[in-house]
C-alpha cells in the first residue's frame, strides 16, 4: 500500500522540474486574468464615459431652459421698470430652446419585435386577422353565396381616384417646382440689389409667401367642397396637403435666416465698389484664375470628394458600421462613432446625392448666382435642390442640410412593411364593417329611433374596436408606413415614436405619440413663440397655442375625409387634451392606467358619434338648404334619431 501511495509523489530528483512548471502555470494564469481585466476596465470605461456624456448634454439641455426661464424673468422685470408700456422681445443666445439632433437609430418597435415576447404579441394580431378573414368568408358564402371580404367597401372608401389623383399632383408639383425656384430666386435678388432694397425684396417675397400658403390650404379644400370625396380619399388629400404645408414652411422658415446672414457677412460682387471690381478683374486676369470657380473646377472637385468617400466607405470602421447595419440596429455605443457616422453621412450626402449645376458656363467670370438652382452651400445662400429634394420625401418635418445615413436597403425588409401596411388597412376594414357598421347602419331614419340605453350600450361597445384602430393606425403610419419609406432613403434617424404606451401622463403622452409632429410643432411653433417673448404672459401661452393649431389642423382632416363638421375631436382634443396635460401623475402605475382608460374611453366616443353622424347624413333628409349652413350643422340633433325620453 505504501509504494501505490507513493507511486503519485514526484522523485526528489523531479522535484524542482515541478515546481518550475506549476510556477510557470501560475504566472500565464495571472498574466491572463491580468489582461482580461484591463481588457475588461477599458470598455467598462468606454461605455461609462458615453452614459456620462448622455447624462451630462441632457443636464444642459435642461439647464439651457432654466437659463432662459431667468433671463426672460430678470428681461420682463427690467424692461417693466424702464419703460412700462414696452415688452421686450429680445432673448438672450444662452436663453434659447434647445433644438432637434438626429442621430442614427431604429424604431422603438423595430427593437421590441427582437424579443420573443413582443413577436408573439405581433403573432397574435396576425393570427386575429386570419380568423376573422376566415369568419368573413363563411358568412359570405352562407348570406349571399359570394366572397366578398370588403373590398366593395375599400373600394367605396378609396373612391374617385381621378379627382383624388388630380389634386395629389397639384400639390406635389407646387411644393417641386414653384416653391424652390422662387425661394431661391428671392435669395438670389436680396443679395444682388443694393442694401436700401432689401427690405422691399423681403415684404414682396413675405407678401408671395403668404399668397402660396393660403393657395395650398385653400384652393384644395374649395375643390372637395364643391365635389366631396369618400373618407380614404379625402383624408389622403388633406393629410397630404398638411404634410406639404409643414414641410414648405420649415424649409422657408429654417433658411431665411440663413440668406439673411449670408447676404449682410458677404455682398454680392454686383454690390462692390467699381474700383474694386475692377481690381479684381486685375487680379484674375494676371493669375490666369477666376475669382469664381468653373463647372470643371467644382466637378473636379466633386470627383475628388467622392473619391475620398469611396475610399473612407471601404475602411474598417465603416465596414463594422455595415456590420451592425445588418441587424436592424443604427444605435453607436459612443459618442465618437455618432460623430463618425454623421460627419460620413454628411459628406455622402454632399458628394453622391449630385451637386453639380445645370450647364456649363464658358465665361469663367461670370456669376454662378445666375444658375436656376444653387449647388455650393459654403458660397450660395440658398441650399442645393438635391437637399431640398431629399427633405421632401424624407420621413421628417425638420429641415436640415444633412442626415444620418444608413449604408444600404434592405427591399425585403421595404417589402414586408408595405405588406403591414396593406394589412392594416384590411383590418381597420373588417373592424368597422362588423362593428361601427352593424351598430349604426339605420341610425337617423325616422322608422328607427335610438333610446337612451341604446346609444349608451353602442358608446361603450365602440371602446374596444376604437382603441383597437387607434393602435392600427399608429403601427400602419408611424411605424410601417415611415420605416418603409426610411428604408428606401437610407434616413437614420428612425424615432417616430417613443413608447407611449408606458407614459403616466398626457403630458408626456403627446410628447410621445408622434414626434415627427412633435418636433415640427415644437421647433417651428413653440420654440419660436418661446424665443419671441410669448410666455412672458404666461408660461401657458405656448403649450395652447401649439394644441390650438394641432386641433384646427386634426379636425380640418376629419371634416373633409366625412364630409361634414362635426367637433367631437376638437372637444376632446383642444378642450380635455389640454387640461389633461397640466396634470402630473407621480404614481407611474395609476398614471399609466388613467392614460388608457381615457384613451380607451376617447377612442370609442369619437368612433361612435362620428359613425353616428356619417349614417345620420345618409338615412335622414337634408333639411338646410345652404350648403354651407348643412355642413357646419350636425345632422345628430336636426333628425332627432336619439328619444331622450
Amino acid at each position: 500500500m505504501g509504494d501505490a501511495t507513493d507511486h503519485h509523489k514526484p522523485k526528489d530528483n523531479e522535484k524542482p522540474n515541478f515546481y518550475t512548471k506549476r510556477n510557470m502555470a501560475i504566472q500565464q494564469v495571472s498574466e491572463s486574468a491580468e489582461k482580461l481585466k484591463s481588457e475588461f476596465m477599458e470598455q467598462m470605461e468606454v461605455k461609462l464615459a458615453a452614459v456620462i456624456n448622455d447624462v451630462v448634454h441632457t443636464m444642459q439641455e435642461a439647464d439651457a431652459v432654466d437659463r432662459y426661464r431667468i433671463n426672460t424673468s430678470s428681461t420682463l422685470s427690467s424692461s417693466s421698470s424702464k419703460e412700462p408700456g414696452r415688452v421686450s422681445r429680445k432673448v438672450s443666445v444662452t436663453g434659447k430652446l434647445p433644438e432637434k439632433v438626429f442621430v442614427s437609430r431604429p424604431s422603438p418597435l423595430t427593437e421590441l419585435l427582437r424579443v420573443t415576447h413582443f413577436r408573439t404579441i405581433h403573432h397574435i394580431f396576425i393570427a386575429t386577422l386570419i380568423l376573422i378573414m376566415l369568419h368573413t368568408v363563411i358568412l359570405d358564402l352562407l348570406e349571399q353565396n359570394t366572397v366578398d371580404l370588403g373590398l366593395l367597401r375599400l373600394m367605396w372608401a378609396f373612391g374617385r381616384p381621378q379627382m383624388t389623383l388630380g389634386i395629389l399632383v397639384a400639390l406635389e408639383f407646387c411644393g417641386l417646382v414653384v416653391l424652390y425656384p422662387s425661394f431661391h430666386l428671392w435669395a438670389k435678388l436680396r443679395h444682388q440689389v443694393k442694401p436700401e432694397l432689401t427690405k422691399m425684396i423681403d415684404y414682396i417675397g413675405a407678401l408671395c409667401f403668404l399668397i402660396f400658403l393660403t393657395g395650398m390650404m385653400v384652393i384644395p379644400g374649395a375643390i372637395m367642397w364643391n365635389n366631396p370625396l369618400p373618407p380614404a380619399s379625402g383624408a389622403t388629400v388633406t393629410m397630404e396637403q398638411c404634410r406639404l404645408l409643414m414641410k414648405i414652411y420649415a424649409f422657408v422658415r429654417s433658411n431665411v435666416p440663413r440668406v439673411v446672414k449670408h447676404t449682410s457677412s458677404s455682398p454680392s460682387p454686383s454690390q462692390a465698389s467699381p474700383s474694386k471690381q475692377k481690381r479684381q478683374q486685375e487680379l484674375s486676369s494676371v493669375s490666369g484664375k477666376s475669382l469664381y470657380p468653373t463647372e470643371s473646377e467644382e466637378d473636379g472637385k466633386e470627383r475628388q470628394e467622392a473619391e475620398d468617400v469611396t475610399k473612407t466607405s471601404s475602411s474598417p470602421s465603416s465596414s463594422v458600421q455595415r456590420r451592425k447595419r445588418n441587424g436592424e440596429s443604427a444605435i453607436f455605443n459612443t459618442k465618437k462613432s455618432e460623430q463618425e457616422q454623421l460627419k460620413s453621412s454628411s459628406s455622402s450626402s454632399n458628394n453622391v446625392e449630385g451637386e453639380r449645376t445645370l450647364g456649363s458656363d464658358p465665361n469663367p467670370s461670370k456669376e454662378r448666382g445666375a444658375a436656376w438652382i444653387s449647388w455650393s452651400d459654403d458660397k450660395e445662400s440658398c441650399p442645393s435642390y438635391s437637399k431640398y429634394l431629399y427633405f421632401y420625401v424624407a420621413p421628417t418635418l425638420i429641415y436640415k442640410d444633412n442626415y444620418p445615413k444608413t449604408s444600404y436597403v434592405r427591399w425585403d425588409y421595404v417589402c414586408w412593411n408595405f405588406a403591414q401596411v396593406l394589412g392594416c388597412i384590411i383590418y381597420a376594414n373588417f373592424i368597422l364593417s362588423r362593428y361601427s357598421a352593424s351598430y349604426f347602419i339605420n341610425f337617423g331614419h325616422p322608422n328607427h329611433p335610438m333610446t337612451v340605453l341604446q346609444f349608451c350600450n353602442a358608446v361603450f361597445s365602440m371602446m374596444l374596436p376604437g382603441i383597437l384602430g387607434l393602435i392600427l393606425g399608429f403601427f400602419l403610419l408611424l411605424h410601417s408606413w415611415h420605416n418603409a419609406f426610411a428604408e428606401m432613403l437610407c434616413f437614420g434617424d428612425r424615432l417616430f415614436y417613443k413608447d407611449w404606451w408606458n407614459c403616466s401622463s398626457f403630458h408626456m403622452y403627446y410628447k410621445t405619440w408622434n414626434i415627427l409632429v412633435h418636433d415640427w410643432l415644437y421647433t417651428y411653433i413653440f420654440k419660436d413663440a418661446w424665443e419671441m417673448g410669448l410666455a412672458k404672459y404666461h408660461k401657458a401661452l405656448p403649450t395652447i397655442l401649439v394644441f390650438v393649431i394641432s386641433s384646427l389642423f386634426h379636425e380640418y382632416v376629419l371634416s373633409f375625409a366625412f364630409n361634414f363638421f362635426f367637433p367631437v375631436l376638437l372637444t376632446l382634443f383642444g378642450g380635455f387634451g389640454l387640461a389633461l396635460t397640466f396634470v402630473k401623475n407621480s404614481d407611474s402605475a395609476s398614471g399609466n392606467i388613467l392614460m388608457w382608460l381615457s384613451l380607451i374611453a376617447g377612442s370609442g366616443i369619437l368612433v361612435s358619434t362620428y359613425t353616428m353622424e356619417f349614417y345620420a347624413r345618409i338615412n335622414c333628409p337634408v333639411r338646410i338648404d345652404d350648403s354651407a349652413a348643412d355642413f357646419f350643422t350636425p345632422r345628430f340633433w336636426t333628425c332627432n334619431a336619439i328619444v331622450w325620453n
